[in-house]
């Protein structure tokens, strides 16, 4: 899963933020302004280089690396409990 998010990140991130940013404006400019479309687009482009969009993706990879300890832990354990060798006396 982490290495998943790695390539997710590095290949697909910023086009993905890209495409997601147009297609709010291209709804949002159906109901609204110019003036307003102008200032979301500003914002938008503001947003994208702040460095909070890293912060949550290095977040979500140490999430995924401690959620998948611990499953792979429980997982472990119960296997070990399950398929235990037979003991013969």
């Amino acid at each position: 899963v982490v290495l998943v998010d790695l390539i997710w990140v590095f290949c697909d991130y910023q086009l993905w933020q890209h495409q997601n940013a147009q297609l709010m404006l291209a709804i949002v400019g159906r109901f609204a302004g110019p003036v307003t479309l102008d200032t979301m687009s500003s914002a938008m482009a503001e947003q994208a280089a702040k460095p909070f969009q890293w912060y949550m993706v290095i977040a979500q990879l140490l999430g995924n690396a401690v959620l998948c300890g611990i499953f792979g832990t429980l997982s472990g354990l119960l296997a070990t409990k399950i398929f235990r060798p037979k003991t013969t006396r």
